[in-house]
């Protein structure tokens, strides 16, 4: 009997999505951009992106990617913007456009993506408690790219109330995802308070993080694996960049970044040829674009699932 002991599952290299900055309705970065513009005297374009993603989209995308066998990571921001928890209600929407939203998310969205907090504000951060700004005005990305480290209740706190806020509207998370820097200059420490705070709230002993892009080999780190407990932190590391419009929602989309028309060129083949995790980074707001005929980024994201099929038609290799 011959015995391998293969690097994944199935042996085959996992292939994947990941979709930052999403919430209920809301476009988060109309509002990052504006708050942001007067702190750092950026010319961000606020005013010409679109406040909301209309429900009828998420709903389309999501049952697009049921359909296409896309899974992955999708972000949901549980007070975005500190405008209101979605547990208790956005004060731009009715209840019921806000309940309508989550039961959509839980039916069609949570089935193929593991849901995260990208913590709690994805801008300023907040009192944990209150979910007030702090009076510093600091931002969860800036500042808290370096977590206080000598403050590690603090931050177990408040990563768990942003995993306590989705599990609240159903919707428990896998991990957590950083919002930006959130933790990359402190990620040893980063990655045990995320243990520590998903297990509180949810009891699940893997919990991961995601915070890395890589354009090289990509790792896949286990952080205080313990054997005894059956405990242990995963890190996702995403091997592209976002080429399906980016975080603006205005930004650059390209397929063949990802993988050429004759499917030999672009990131994903070398990275799947590697044998390494093909996770793709993006962000919702690129998806929609800057109003519902533009969606720049769902249709660059179609024209990569299709020739990704081209290229592992039996789905033998992914």
């Amino acid at each position: 009997m011959k015995v391998e002991i293969v690097r994944h599952a199935l042996d085959r290299v996992p292939l994947s999505l990941i979709i930052d900055d999403s919430t209920v309705l809301i476009n988060l970065n109309y509002f990052w951009m504006r708050d942001r513009n007067p702190v750092d005297g950026g010319n961000r374009r606020w005013e010409d992106v679109p406040v909301v993603h209309p429900e009828s989209f998420t709903r389309e995308f999501a049952e697009w990617c049921l359909e296409n066998g896309v899974r992955g990571k999708f972000s949901l921001v549980p007070c975005p913007a500190a405008l209101g928890r979605i547990d208790e209600g956005l004060p731009l929407f009715s209840r019921a456009q806000q309940e309508s939203w989550l039961k959509m998310c839980r039916e069609l969205i949570a089935p193929a993506f593991d849901i995260t907090p990208e913590m709690i504000t994805h801008t300023v951060v907040v009192d944990p408690k209150s979910l007030k700004p702090l009076e510093s005005g600091i931002w969860e990305q800036y500042e808290w790219s370096e977590l206080p480290v000598d403050q590690e209740d603090l931050v177990v706190e408040y990563i768990a109330t942003a995993c306590r806020i989705l599990a609240n509207v159903g919707l428990p998370p896998e991990g957590v995802t950083s919002p930006g820097g959130f933790g990359g200059r402190t990620l040893e420490f980063y990655a045990k308070v995320t243990g520590i705070a998903v297990r509180e709230v949810t009891g699940n002993p893997t919990p991961y993080f995601f915070k890395r892009v890589s354009d090289e080999a990509v790792e896949t780190p286990v952080w205080f694996a313990d054997r005894e407990s059956g405990t242990a932190v995963g890190e996702i590391i995403a091997a592209t960049g976002d080429w399906t419009g980016s975080w603006t929602g205005y930004g650059e989309v390209s397929v063949d970044k990802y993988i050429t028309s004759d499917l030999q060129g672009g990131r994903l083949p070398a990275v799947i040829n590697a044998g390494d995790p093909a996770v793709l980074c993006s962000h919702w707001q690129g998806f929609y674009g800057l109003h519902n005929d533009d969606r720049r980024g769902f249709n660059t994201l179609k024209a990569v699932v299709r020739r990704l099929k081209q290229l592992d038609p039996k789905g033998e290799r992914t």
